[in-house]
């Protein structure tokens, strides 16, 4: 009598199966899971900044012209870029992108003058916008990270936090 230790092909079969299904589930959760962490990111970063410019205000009566001019190391990774618009009569904003992530942004709005510029609504506020329509779990990021539904405005969707 011969004593056979193999796998047959359906045994095979079924776990090369099983771990497609478990490959199609979990690809999509671990890219979304990246996604939102790369986010968190340009919000820990354009925080960063925004509190920099408060004390550079404070300091000069005027907000900088650029992230050079601010007392702070930016905790930037390499895909991380962050534009800062400001100018003299007290209004700005900084917008905090990620390469790896083009269609979506974080933006922070600050104004100590809003009659000159930024209206009151948005005086103080984040923004979290995501230009690029088709792509929901941009949205869906949007929706996750600051709890409010994702609004359509001029051609972009944003949520206020």
């Amino acid at each position: 009598m011969r004593n056979n230790q193999a796998f047959t092909l359906i045994e095979l079969l079924v776990v090369v199966l099983i771990i497609g299904i478990l490959a199609v589930i979990a690809v999509p959760q671990y890219q979304q899971a990246v996604a939102k962490s790369r986010y968190i990111g340009m919000i820990t970063a354009g925080d960063a900044i925004h509190k920099a410019e408060e004390v550079y205000f404070l300091s000069n009566g005027t907000y900088a012209n650029s992230l050079d001019e601010l007392d702070i190391e930016v905790p930037i990774a390499s895909t991380i870029k962050a534009d800062l618009f400001s100018n003299d009569t007290g209004h700005g904003a900084v917008v905090v992108t990620d390469s790896s992530l083009p269609d979506i942004s974080y933006t922070i709005y600050f104004d100590h003058h809003s009659s000159y510029g930024i209206p009151n609504e948005l005086t103080g506020t984040r923004q979290c916008r995501v230009t690029d329509l088709t792509k929901t779990n941009l949205k869906a990021i949007c929706q996750k990270v600051t709890g409010n539904e994702v609004v359509l405005a001029s051609g972009f969707y944003k949520s206020y936090f």
